[in-house]
């Protein structure tokens, strides 16, 4: 059963998604200022959805299992349950452990787009960069989704930095093949999905 919270997150994504076919019709239409004034309603839904998931993933309530733990030293830590990418963080409010799913097809969109895009290692990005980059490929993969695969790629050191001052990425290491390798690195998860 799904928490208010992830409930609440599901409907403004559905918002956001909605938001983007208006704009999209108000385009054909030609109605420009119409199209403005929808995009920065859709800018802030999107800003809304971005702290709520944030504030959601520390607290370990996206409809996750928590698992009682006694240590919080060990997280996040991520482990593949076949083709499924699923992330064990630590929530300090609970003091439990909450899991996060994502898959190995959605890493790679990740990747794609990151390839694609063609990020300058001198330059900085933002999550929402990547987020955008793969929300045009498929706009039904929810933010959480893209944070566990983000969230990976980044403790496999292919992706540097903090949300703050942006991310870079290693050009030398970030490549689909590697990326098939790294999978069968991770360790299996001992719980059956």
């Amino acid at each position: 059963m799904k928490d208010g919270v992830t409930k609440a997150i599901e409907l403004l994504e559905e918002t956001e998604d909605s938001l983007k076919t208006l704009m999209q019709r108000s385009l054909l239409d030609e109605r420009y200022v119409e199209v403005a004034t929808i995009a920065r309603i859709a800018e802030g839904v999107t800003a809304l959805i971005a702290k709520h998931q944030d504030e959601s993933q520390e607290v370990g309530s996206m409809g996750t299992d928590f698992v009682p733990i006694l240590e919080s030293t060990e997280y996040p830590r991520f482990v593949r349950n076949g083709e499924i990418l699923i992330k064990e963080g630590w929530s300090k409010i609970n003091r439990n452990v909450y899991r996060h799913q994502s898959t190995l097809g959605i890493t790679r969109m990740v990747v794609d787009a990151l390839l694609a895009g063609r990020p300058n290692p001198r330059r900085s990005f933002k999550m929402d960069d990547v987020v955008h980059l793969v929300r045009d490929r498929d706009p039904t993969i929810k933010r959480y989704q893209l944070a566990v695969s983000f969230g990976w790629l980044r403790t496999a050191g292919l992706i540097a930095g903090t949300g703050r001052s942006g991310y870079r990425v290693d050009p030398d290491k970030l490549s689909v093949a590697g990326l098939g390798e790294l999978w069968e690195l991770l360790p299996e998860s001992m719980e059956q999905s």
